[in-house]
């Protein structure tokens, strides 16, 4: 015996006595068999007769396919409410890892460090389920955990880990540690990670990114400004703003460096030069309002806190 669903054998039942309640064509019950002349005619009443039924039977047939196709319809596949954010690469940023994605637990490819060098690491994570974390680990030097996969926006993490590479440099091995039913997005890069405004900073101009020497866009500012800096690599870095100062960053040891130059002009065009070695990366953004005292130097903390730093760092 056929299962039937309760609703489709409602809906085929009026369809019968539809059918039963109305008047049939006069070509399928008034059959003329009277006429010898007509020769052929009665059996040819008799097929036809037959189709249509066959007809009705048919229609039946396809009605009750429909009612069951659209009763059980095939579920779609699942979709993420949103997808996970694609990370970008900036031009003073070596990559090592590139934005991967994947589900559950897997070993990515091995990456070489030189001596010195620093790691920055940017995960996103969503999940289907309560599962709630990502962790990322590197040949036990450096990482961490992710969680909030499972909020409606999903997760994301990122630190910068310095001096990774060692004296000597070396092979790192990432290991992702995650539930099967997270999704996840890694990139790995040599940073160095964005700069935070200083307090009460305000941008005058977009981030310039670079590597090794380099200038920054001609800006103009209508009020004092500080020149915010992150670079990342072996070596120092200098920046110069043109005017009578210059302030030499070391680039192993992170903290974003706050420079505000002496002899400043307000109104007046300004260009920035870099120089670094040619593997140094580096981000420079220029603030007004709130910053290190005019020809000095600071650096910005944990906490969002500004600590007077020289202008010349010493030798790492």
């Amino acid at each position: 015996m056929v299962d039937m669903d309760p609703g489709l054998d409602t809906r085929l039942r009026a369809f019968f006595e539809h059918i039963e309640a109305s008047r049939p064509p006069a070509g399928l019950t008034d059959i003329d068999v009277a006429g010898g002349d007509r020769g052929r005619r009665p059996i040819f009443n008799v097929f036809a007769g037959l189709a249509a039924a066959a007809v009705v039977a048919a229609s039946i047939a396809a009605f009750a396919i429909e009612l069951r196709s659209h009763h059980n319809a095939a579920p779609r596949p699942a979709q993420s409410g949103s997808l996970l954010p694609r990370f970008t690469v900036h031009a003073d940023s070596r990559v090592f890892v590139p934005a991967t994605y994947g589900k559950g637990s897997v070993t990515l490819p091995a990456f070489a460090l030189g001596p010195g060098e620093g790691v920055y690491v940017q995960v996103a994570c969503k999940s289907g389920t309560a599962a709630d974390t990502v962790q990322v680990g590197e040949n036990q030097r450096f990482g961490s955990e992710v969680a909030g996969c499972s909020a409606p926006a999903g997760g994301h993490g990122e630190w910068f880990v310095t001096n990774q590479g060692g004296p000597n440099g070396g092979s790192v091995t990432t290991y992702v540690t995650a539930d099967p039913a997270v999704s996840w997005e890694i990139l790995i890069t040599d940073g160095p990670p964005p700069i935070l405004a200083p307090p009460g900073g305000r941008a005058v101009r977009p981030t310039a990114y670079g590597m090794g020497s380099g200038s920054v866009p001609v800006f103009t500012a209508a009020e004092t400004y500080s020149i915010a800096i992150d670079c990342s690599g072996v070596g120092s870095l200098a920046i110069s703003s043109g005017l009578s100062q210059d302030a030499t960053i070391s680039c192993s040891r992170y903290a974003q460096f706050i420079f505000t130059p002496s002899g400043q002009a307000p109104g007046q065009p300004v260009s920035l030069s870099v120089v670094a070695p040619s593997a140094v990366g580096w981000e420079v953004e220029v603030f007004e309002g709130d910053g290190p005292v005019t020809g000095s130097c600071a650096t910005l903390r944990d906490g969002g806190g500004l600590q007077p730093t020289p202008c010349v760092a010493s030798s790492p």
